[in-house]
């Protein structure tokens, strides 16, 4: 069974997850591109760039920006942290924001790729579809869909092939955030903000071609409906296949996301909308190429080498509908009540190469076939109000709310009839190896997860230049059902606090303090197949923020501090009961800094720089998690030399990790460039280059299976815009 011990939605059972269900494509957005495409030609009302003045986004009107290297963070305004509308210099954490302009302009379509970009954010790539994230150490598993926290653990639906094309931008909150998901983390938050529709008829497309036949196109579209623009609508939909350097990997994937909004009177704004994505794989690694044989000794493989049979697949269907309500009740106050469904289903047959290869029997390692069947529900309500609050003679503001959810895990998991079998050597591994009968072993897991939460957060100003935030989350997670044979119930209830402080030493600078107290359930099972207790600690941050050249540079600083009592951290796989995952837990401190400038120095020229460093211990002062990099660093710069021209660069570095076997992957950087001209107002060609000085490395976990990276490779778009 493959050691993976970082996959939310594993748990207990196997590593293996993948997904099913075909689903017909959503007739909201083909009931959407048949409106949209009657009406008249114009201009896409982009996602809009968060700096962007409130006279401009109102009209749905927002400018072209056309030197950016990403979002102009000082600007931004979000509620991820505590439910209030907080700016990015009076929010008492780490905050980034990746805007849709540096998306395209770096082909993150991706939704590993767009974290992988961000500064301290580091994506353990250990199969070629699912990877797991980490902030400051840990593993981010908190996200929220514009604004609405998903259930912690289990479910995320958002996998590493998961695409960016419907989000206006990504939103990471690094540090505890608690407040409003009630599952606290120390690593991040990291939420997707969908992209909504403008007050006039706009469109874009673009088509991409690149290595390994890779080719793409997307279209999106956003008009009026009635002649008062009243009632308004986006449509997003994308395909894209390709082949990859690694053998017999190739990949399709189809999006299609409509949005509704509708102004129900002068104060409220309904909004209602439905996505699908659909992902085709042949050839997927479950699992990955050994990295030692039975002796401890090292395997070197070539680039292109991987461990899928021929016949592997693994296809997912992932479909979502939300709903959300907003009123303006008068004087600032708002309620809004927020609703949404998400199922992700899977099929897949995969092989899995058990067992380390053996020199002295001449076998590469023991053959795991295994099909697996997941179907997975998630349902989540919100009902939030916030508004200011006059007191002693000052403003103030409070959220208070209340998030109800549900999810349901249904997985069967049927092993195939050549468990067992010697595979070749790994130096005549080709894939050849016969697709089996899958009438072995059957288990899989019934699970039920309940989530009641009560929130409030208040903003107090009690001096012009301090600013208190005080909050609280009381959350309750029930389980019920079984895993793979083993009961899983569990009644876990706590209040967890959150203290935050923002003092403006200038009006260029501000210093800033949190805390919040870390109280998370989780669901893997140690070696007597019981589920680990929850765990519990806390996370505190100082930090600076300022900005410089008169607000067109900001600059941030942070030292933060966690601990995580009893952690499940992977322990290998049951002696018994192969197919499961078991784990410990462990008492872990995370202690480190975080430095970030960002902004545009000289007239169309941009900078970006980040740098984290951070030491992992155990209680006991070991180090830990060794598959984590302790230091990551990042440059980026974007400048237009001329009308119509802009060229870009990041260069993404790592330190050193190595795996629980001591495999070393050594510190590397990986520069990718991008440039792109526009031939006319409405037609842009773009070209990019990743990893343009061809690095080897390899990606890992902790476990004993890896892969190699993607060598450089060139891909070229053509976007029209009008």
């Amino acid at each position: 069974m493959p050691p993976v011990p970082s996959i939310p939605f594993v748990l207990a059972s196997s590593p293996q997850a993948r997904p099913r269900v075909v689903v017909a494509p959503s007739l909201l957005a083909w009931g959407l591109a048949t409106l949209l495409l009657s009406g008249p030609a114009a201009q896409p009302a982009w996602a809009q760039e968060p700096q962007a003045p409130a006279s401009e986004t109102a009209s749905g009107n927002l400018p072209r920006v056309e030197v950016r290297a990403r979002s102009n963070t000082g600007a931004l305004r979000s509620p991820s942290a505590t439910g209030l509308d907080l700016s990015w210099k009076d929010t008492p954490q780490s905050l980034h924001v990746l805007g849709e302009q540096a998306m395209q302009d770096y082909r993150l379509y991706s939704v590993g790729d767009a974290l992988g970009s961000l500064p301290g954010i580091y994506v353990e790539r250990f199969e070629t579809d699912r990877s797991s994230y980490f902030a400051r150490g840990f593993e981010i598993n908190n996200f929220q869909i514009d604004g609405l926290g998903l259930l912690p653990g289990r479910f995320t639906g958002l996998e590493d092939k998961g695409d960016t094309a419907m989000y206006e931008r990504i939103e990471v909150l690094r540090g505890a955030g608690s407040l409003l998901i009630g599952a606290g983390n120390p690593s991040a938050t990291v939420n997707y903000v969908r992209k909504r529709p403008g007050s006039r008829f706009q469109a874009q497309s673009s088509l991409s071609l690149g290595s390994w036949r890779e080719r793409r196109l997307d279209v999106d579209l956003s008009s009026p409906l009635n002649r008062g623009g009243t009632v308004r609508a986006r449509l997003v939909l994308m395909g894209q296949g390709q082949d990859s350097y690694l053998d017999r990997y190739q990949q399709d994937k189809t999006l299609a996301y409509g949005v509704f909004e509708v102004d129900l009177g002068e104060d409220t704004l309904l909004t209602v909308g439905a996505s699908k994505q659909q992902r085709k794989t042949r050839g997927g690694m479950w699992g990955a190429v050994p990295l030692v044989d039975k002796n401890g000794t090292p395997l070197d493989f070539d680039r292109h080498v991987s461990s899928a049979a021929a016949w592997t697949r693994w296809d997912v269907s992932q479909d979502e509908w939300f709903a959300d309500l907003s009123h303006s009740l008068g004087g600032g106050w708002q309620a809004r009540a927020t609703a949404m469904r998400m199922t992700h289903s899977g099929r897949s047959q995969l092989l899995w190469w058990s067992d380390s290869p053996d020199p002295q029997a001449g076998n590469g390692g023991l053959a795991w076939p295994s099909r697996y069947d997941p179907d997975r529900k998630e349902s989540s309500v919100d009902l939030r109000l916030s508004g200011p609050f006059e007191a002693l003679g000052r403003r103030h503001e409070l959220v208070l709310g209340a998030q109800a959810g549900r999810s349901e895990l249904l997985e069967l998991s049927t092993e195939g009839d050549s468990l067992g079998t010697p595979l070749p050597p790994l130096a005549q591994w080709q894939g050849q190896f016969a697709l089996p009968v899958f009438n072995g072993t059957r288990s899989g897991s019934d699970l039920k997860d309940r989530l009641q939460s009560l929130y409030a957060a208040v903003r107090l100003r009690p001096s012009e230049h301090l600013q208190l935030m005080l909050g609280a989350n009381h959350s309750r997670l029930k389980t019920e059902g079984k895993s793979y044979g083993n009961a899983q119930d569990a009644d876990a209830a706590h209040t967890a606090p959150y203290l935050g402080a923002v003092w403006a030493l200038t009006p260029e600078l501000s210093a800033y303090a949190s805390h919040t107290a870390l109280f998370r359930p989780q669901g893997e099972l140690d070696a007597q197949l019981q589920r680990l207790q929850p765990v519990q600690g806390r996370n505190d941050e100082l930090g600076l923020k300022g900005a410089a050249l008169g607000g067109r540079l900001t600059l941030a600083a942070a030292a933060f501090r966690s601990q995580q009592n009893h952690l499940a951290t992977y322990a290998g796989q049951h002696p018994v009961q192969e197919a499961v995952a078991i784990y410990r837990g462990q008492d872990t401190q995370s202690q480190g800094v975080e430095l970030e400038l960002q902004g545009q120095v000289l007239p169309g020229l941009s900078l970006h720089a980040a740098y984290t460093q951070l030491a992992l211990k155990t209680r006991q002062g070991e180090a830990a998690r060794l598959n984590t990099p302790r230091q990551t660093a990042q440059l980026g710069a974007q400048w237009q030399p001329m009308d119509g021209l802009r060229l870009g660069a990041q260069f993404n570095w790592r330190s050193e990790v190595r795996n629980e076997q001591g495999r070393r992957q050594a510190a590397f950087g990986l520069l990718d460039l991008m440039a792109s001209y526009a031939l006319s107002p409405a037609l842009r060609l773009g070209l990019n280059v990743r990893n343009l000085a061809d690095q080897d490395y390899l990606h890992f976990s902790g476990a004993s299976q890896g892969y190699h990276g993607a060598p450089r490779s060139l891909s070229a778009s053509l976007s029209w815009r009008v």
